[in-house]
């Protein structure tokens, strides 16, 4: 388990490459406050980076798939975790 106020390793949910040296990552991660947060990860061809998304639910955010048509160019889709506990996407 992550210390307080780190995040954990993400969970890869989806990866595409649409280069040898261009891919895109997205999933989740243990945040702070027992929820999800977004996990996006960028590969150049030698290094993994991570990538700012957005995290719109209050209670857990994840996301679950992304396409690219270029390795600078993809768009990623999930959900957020109501109040109540269920799974919005």
């Amino acid at each position: 388990m992550a210390a307080a106020g780190r995040r954990s390793l993400p969970l890869v949910a989806r990866l595409r490459c649409p280069s040898a040296g261009g891919c895109m990552a997205v999933g989740d991660y243990d945040a702070p406050g027992n929820c999800r947060g977004t996990a996006t990860l960028t590969w150049d061809g030698s290094t993994w980076r991570a990538v700012t998304a957005p995290a719109p639910g209050k209670h857990g955010s994840q996301l679950s798939a992304v396409s690219c048509w270029q390795p600078s160019a993809c768009i990623a889709t999930g959900g957020i975790v109501a109040a109540s506990g269920a799974h919005l996407t």
